[in-house]
């Protein structure tokens, strides 16, 4: 992991967007954030273009994938930095974390064991509530030929399992007492 401090400060009124998702990208890539395009530099308008999506095939093309999870606003953030960090022990993830900071924007930062390891704004504003949509957004990183591949199901009729959910769609259509 590489810390850093993110290259624009957000500044839209001035037409500077920030570029601190970039950065955390790069802190967890181990690279230069001049080396990552700055996807949320208002360059992607095109309809059905999102700097997300950009992201993502600009990943996508390093043979890496994207892996979100989102969680809602009202859980504390501290049960979200532990719950990654218990249920991970052996791997110690290291993820981006995207909420609201303390200057009032989405922002988003890098984490691993339960706590922010960088917070590549400039002020230091961290990470104080859910982003604008009332979410947190956590952001992993998987090997794309891992998670590409096409599902593998089992088409041949299984009788038991028919009967299991037989009895339970029974049991839960039965008129009320």
């Amino acid at each position: 992991m590489k810390i850093q401090k993110q290259l624009n400060r957000h500044d839209p009124k001035n037409g500077i967007y920030g570029d601190c998702h970039r950065t955390a990208i790069a802190c967890v890539l181990n690279m230069d954030a001049v080396d990552v395009p700055h996807f949320m530099d208002g360059l992607h308008n095109e309809p059905g273009d999102s700097a997300h999506e950009a992201a993502e095939q600009w990943l996508n093309e390093r043979g890496i994938a994207t892996i979100t999870m989102a969680f809602d606003g009202k859980t504390p953030l501290s049960d979200i930095l532990s719950t990654v960090a218990n249920v991970n022990t052996r791997s110690r993830p290291v993820y981006i974390l995207g909420g609201e900071s303390c200057n009032g924007v989405n922002h988003s930062v890098v984490c691993c064991d339960g706590e922010i390891v960088c917070d590549p704004s400039i002020d230091n504003s961290g990470i104080i509530g859910p982003c604008d949509d009332g979410f947190y957004w956590l952001t992993f990183f998987g090997v794309l030929t891992a998670t590409a591949k096409p599902l593998v199901t089992n088409d041949r009729p299984d009788p038991e399992l028919d009967r299991t959910l037989s009895a339970v769609n029974d049991a839960l259509n039965q008129p009320g007492e």
